[in-house]
Parts: C-alpha cells; sequence; structure tokens
C-alpha cells in the first residue's frame, strides 16, 4: 500500500542561508511582503531568483542572434 503525501508538494532542495543585508532594505522586503507581493521572506527571494534567471535566459537569447 503506498503512502499518501500530505501537504504542499516539495518544490526542490532546501538550504537554510545566512544573508546580510543593510537594515532599509530588510525594510522595503518587510514592506513587499506586508503589501502581499510576496508571502514571506521565502516567497521574496525565490521570485528575485527566477526573476534573475530570466533575464539571463533573455539576455543569452539576445546574444546568440
Amino acid at each position: 500500500m503506498e503512502k499518501r503525501r500530505v501537504g504542499r508538494p516539495s518544490m526542490g532542495l532546501t538550504r537554510q542561508v545566512k544573508l546580510t543585508l543593510p537594515e532599509e532594505d530588510w525594510k522595503i522586503i518587510e514592506e513587499l511582503i506586508e503589501k502581499k507581493e510576496a508571502d514571506g521572506f521565502s516567497d521574496y527571494f525565490r521570485q528575485l531568483h527566477q526573476s534573475s534567471i530570466r533575464e539571463r535566459r533573455v539576455a543569452d537569447k539576445w546574444k546568440s542572434l
């Protein structure tokens, strides 16, 4: 009998990161979270990473033309 998974599906590997940013940057991130532009710190940095990856792909595509 197969076990039924409970909860949110895995998005990938989890790594703990300690990040030092200026206090003003943390305030901006917290404001974005309060405005619901991100669900939390993890979601904010996940969005930032995905945006960076998309930009790199577009830049690479333009370079290859």
